[in-house]
């Protein structure tokens, strides 16, 4: 098995997550469109799925998030599901699943 090394700040190389200095992190928020994986509007819902720099859960593996949002107005919550990947893959493949979901009128805003 591969020992993985876990840094503090992240970066994307590609769609590969490699580690980075801060000062590396802070330019990549200088362009933030290099952290999104997709987002779009679908109803009242806007789903987003980015590239997180610094790791999150257990083993500091989950390096990408999709987050849906509704966006009316009179709803009392405004962001309705999350979830967390370790690969530019399974996020998109993830935010995929999230549209999906949305279309079918599985979340309640």
């Amino acid at each position: 098995m591969e020992h993985q090394i876990h840094s503090m700040y992240n970066r994307l190389a590609g769609k590969k997550v490699i580690p980075c200095t801060s000062q590396q992190m802070a330019v990549l928020y200088e362009n933030s469109d290099q952290r999104i994986v997709s987002q779009e509007n679908v109803g009242d819902f806007w789903i987003s799925t980015v590239f997180l720099p610094t790791p999150h859960g257990l083993n500091h593996d989950q390096h990408f998030e999709t987050m849906v949002f509704d966006r009316d107005p009179d709803s009392p919550d405004g962001d309705v599901y999350q979830e967390r990947y370790s690969t530019w893959d399974e996020a998109a493949a993830g935010h995929k699943r999230a549209v999906e979901r949305c279309k079918k009128g599985e979340f309640d805003g």
